[in-house]
């Protein structure tokens, strides 16, 4: 995540980025914390977007470390109700687009409107 090779370096890019984490010294895995982030951004175009990865950060970033459901927590720490993460997901699946691409087809996506080309 940080390309690194140690972790004194590691620490230092996560506390540059205001991270918090925690280290298992048995496995070596290391749990990020990031800080509070807004769920509604302005973007470059100047309007207001919903603009995070709380859906990817919820529902994919299941693995040894991370628990479906516990990845993501309100700021003082408390988790988040999983009917109002499963609606978001629904809404945000049932206005999603998609194009059929050709070869030499190409887009640029400016990240602050698009919720990062989802």
């Amino acid at each position: 995540m940080f390309h690194v090779k140690t972790r004194e370096n590691a620490e230092t890019e996560m506390k540059k980025q205001g991270f918090e984490w925690e280290w298992d010294d048995a496995s070596g895995n290391c749990k990020i914390i990031s800080k509070v982030l807004p769920a509604v951004r302005v973007s470059s175009n100047g309007n207001k977007t919903f603009f995070n990865q709380i859906i990817a950060a919820y529902t994919g970033w299941v693995d040894k470390r991370n628990i479906y459901g516990k990845a993501v927590t309100y700021g003082d720490k408390t988790e988040m109700p999983k009917d109002i993460i499963e609606d978001l997901a629904k809404f945000m699946d049932d206005n999603k687009c998609a194009y059929q691409w050709s070869n030499g087809q190409f887009c640029i996506v400016d990240n602050t409107v698009a919720y990062h080309s989802r």
